[in-house]
C-alpha cells in the first residue's frame, strides 16, 4: 500500500477532531440553556396547576397562559438552535468524507497510471479507509451528543449526590432524655447577615418551652438547627450533654417528632399513613394512637376503617383532621423531643381545642418546643422565650412576664389580645 495515500486518509482525522472541539463550546453552552429552560417550563406548570384556584378566582387565566407561552417560546427557540447545530454536523462530516475520498481516488488513480499500485490494490485501500478511517470522522457527532449528556449530568449529579452541608464527627447512638442546650450559637444562611446572634438557651428534659416573637425573629431557625437541617457557624448544641455533631442522625431522628402547620397525608390507607413513622407497628398500636388523639370513633366510621384510602395530600380531609392524623403519627412514634411549628395556627376554635387536648396527652413528660404567634396557646408553657433579631430579649412563665409593667411580652400580649384594635399600629 501507498504511504502517501495513507497520509492523505489520516490527515483528515485531525480536521474531524478539530470540528468536534469547535462545536463543543457552542453545544455545551446551548445544552445548558436548553435544560435550564426545560426546568423553567416544569416549574411554571407546577406553579400554575397548584395556583389554578387563585387564577380562577381573580380571572387571571390569560395572564398565566401568557407567562407560560413566553417560557415555552424561549424553550422552542433554543430547541430549534440545538436542532440546527446537530443537523449542521452531519453535512460537515459528509463533506470531510467526500473530500478525503476524492483526494484518495485522484492521487490513487495517478499511482495506478504510473504503475506504482494495481487497480485492485487501490480498490482494497479505499474499502479499508471506508471501514477503519471514515468511522473516526463521526467524532464531531458523538462529541456533540456527549456534550448534551454532560450538560444533563451537571444538573443531575448535585441532586443525586449532593455535597453534605452538615458536619457529623461521630455516630454515637444514645437514648435521649430530652435535655437541650444552645450555647453561644451563631448562624447565617448566606454567610453575611447573622440570623442567630450568640444564642444561648437551656431546656430541661420534660420541659415545655415556647418560642415567640415577630416574624423573622429566628424562631424557626432554632428548630432547623436542632433538626440538623443547617450547619451553624459558631457555638454548640448539646443533647443530654453530647454535642449534636457527634450523634448518629438516623437514631437521633427516631427520637424526635415534629408537628408542622401543614401536615401531609399520602395517597394511601389510614393505617399506612399513621404507620409511616414506625412501619413495624401493629394495628392494635395504631388504634391506641388514634384513641389517644380522639380519632378512634372517626376512624371506625370510615367506609373501610383503617384501610380507607385518602386522596393525595389528604384533599378529602379538613386541615384539622389532617393535623389530628399527624398527632396520631407522633403518638405512635412516641419521641422524647416534640416540636410544634405553629400546629394550631390555621384551625377553628373547636378543632384547636381538640388538638390542644390531644397535645397535652402526647407531650406529657416529653421535652416540648413550641413555635407560636398565638400567645394564648402557650400560656401554660414552663418557659416562654421572646426572641427578636436572633436574640433572646425576655424569658419566663406567662405570669412572670405579664406581671412586669415594662415587659415586651406584656406589650405584645396586650397588643393582640387585650387591645386587638392596636395590632396593626
Amino acid at each position: 500500500y501507498s504511504l502517501f495515500l495513507t497520509g492523505i486518509a489520516l490527515s483528515f482525522i485531525p480536521l474531524a477532531v478539530g470540528c468536534g472541539f469547535a462545536f463543543q463550546a457552542i453545544s455545551r453552552r446551548l445544552s445548558r440553556k436548553l435544560l435550564r429552560s426545560l426546568g423553567q417550563i416544569t416549574a411554571k406548570l407546577h406553579e400554575f396547576i397548584k395556583g389554578i384556584f387563585i387564577a380562577k378566582i381573580f380571572h387571571q387565566e390569560t395572564l398565566f397562559l401568557q407567562e407560560f407561552s413566553e417560557v415555552n417560546k424561549h424553550h422552542y427557540h433554543l430547541s430549534v438552535k440545538q436542532g440546527v447545530l446537530s443537523m449542521s454536523i452531519m453535512p460537515i462530516v459528509a463533506l470531510l468524507e467526500g473530500v478525503a475520498l476524492t483526494a484518495i481516488i485522484f492521487f490513487g488513480a495517478q499511482d495506478v497510471t504510473l504503475g506504482m499500485i494495481s487497480p485492485g490494490t487501490l480498490y482494497i485501500f479505499i474499502q479499508l479507509v471506508t471501514l477503519f478511517v471514515f468511522p473516526l470522522f463521526t467524532f464531531p457527532i458523538m462529541w456533540n451528543n456527549a456534550q448534551e449528556g454532560l450538560s444533563a449530568a451537571e444538573r443531575l449529579i448535585p441532586i443525586l449526590e449532593p455535597s453534605p452541608t452538615i458536619r457529623q464527627v461521630d455516630d454515637k447512638r444514645i437514648t435521649i432524655q430530652g435535655n437541650v442546650v444552645f450555647k453561644n450559637v451563631w448562624f447565617s444562611y448566606d454567610g453575611q447577615g447573622p440570623v442567630l446572634r450568640d444564642f444561648t438557651l437551656s431546656i430541661k428534659a420534660g420541659e415545655k418551652v415556647a418560642l415567640v416573637g415577630h416574624t423573622g425573629a429566628g424562631k424557626t431557625t432554632v428548630i432547623k438547627l436542632l433538626l440538623r437541617f443547617y450547619e451553624y457557624q459558631q457555638g454548640s448544641i448539646l443533647i443530654d450533654g453530647y454535642d449534636i455533631r457527634t450523634l448518629d442522625l438516623s437514631h437521633y431522628y427516631e427520637q424526635v417528632g415534629i408537628i408542622s402547620q401543614e401536615p401531609y397525608i399520602f395517597h394511601d390507607t389510614l393505617l399506612e399513613n399513621i404507620r409511616l413513622v414506625r412501619p413495624s407497628a401493629t394495628e392494635d398500636e395504631v388504634w391506641k394512637a388514634l384513641e389517644t388523639v380522639g380519632l378512634d370513633r372517626w376512624a371506625r366510621s370510615l367506609p373501610n376503617g383503617l384501610n380507607h384510602v385518602f386522596q393525595e395530600g389528604g384533599k378529602n380531609l379538613s386541615v384539622g383532621m389532617k393535623q389530628l392524623v399527624e398527632l396520631a403519627r407522633i403518638s405512635l412514634k412516641n419521641p422524647q423531643i416534640i416540636i410544634l411549628d405553629e400546629a394550631t395556627a390555621s384551625l377553628d376554635p373547636l378543632t384547636e381545642a381538640m388538638i390542644l387536648q390531644a397535645l397535652k396527652k402526647i407531650t406529657r413528660g416529653k421535652t416540648t418546643i413550641v413555635i407560636a404567634h398565638r400567645l394564648l396557646s402557650v400560656t401554660d408553657a414552663d418557659n416562654i422565650i421572646l426572641m427578636d433579631h436572633g436574640k433572646i430579649i425576655e424569658q419566663g412563665t406567662h405570669q412572670e412576664l405579664i406581671s412586669r409593667p415594662l415587659s415586651k411580652y406584656r406589650q405584645l400580649y396586650e397588643k393582640y389580645f387585650v387591645f386587638p384594635e392596636n395590632c396593626f399600629q
